[in-house]
């Protein structure tokens, strides 16, 4: 059962995150993502469009590093190894315009204080990221990771 929820929250999010429309407080807007950005087409009064990229915060040279640190830095806690315990804890974090993280915390719990201990613990271990842009302009953003 929990598998399902994580495949299914992974669909929505890549959904979310790859379709061609951001949808925000109500209202749709066309998007598209290449290269690393996403560029939303927001439609103000009138027939003027505003058209805003954004480049989301990176860690070190993309996606696949990201996993592999949390792979080779994962420590099972033991006293969930005998009851094969598993969960998914989110963790949510600014990444600062020079590419440090802050705010640190978890805004969904796994169900066992062990497994978000150490999903909070790998992400207090991260190294600095690649910060997030708008429009070219170099931002803080707030960003969520599931563990």
């Amino acid at each position: 059962m929990k598998v399902t929820r994580i495949f299914l929250s992974a669909i929505l999010m890549l959904t979310l995150c790859f379709g061609s429309m951001v949808c925000h407080a109500q209202k749709c807007h066309p998007a598209t993502y290449k290269d690393g950005e996403l560029a939303i087409e927001k439609y103000e009064s009138g027939d003027s469009i505003e058209k805003i990229t954004i480049r989301p915060p990176k860690f070190e040279s993309g996606l696949e590093d990201l996993y592999q640190y949390i792979a080779d830095s994962l420590q099972y806690p033991e006293a969930l190894k005998s009851i094969q315990a598993e969960g998914t804890t989110i963790v949510q974090f600014m990444v600062n315009t020079d590419g440090s993280l802050s705010d640190i915390t978890i805004v969904k719990k796994s169900g066992y204080d062990e497994m978000d201990d150490e999903a909070l613990r790998i992400v207090n271990s991260f190294p600095e990221w690649k910060a997030g842009k708008k429009d070219g302009e170099v931002i803080p953003i707030l960003t969520q990771l599931p563990i």
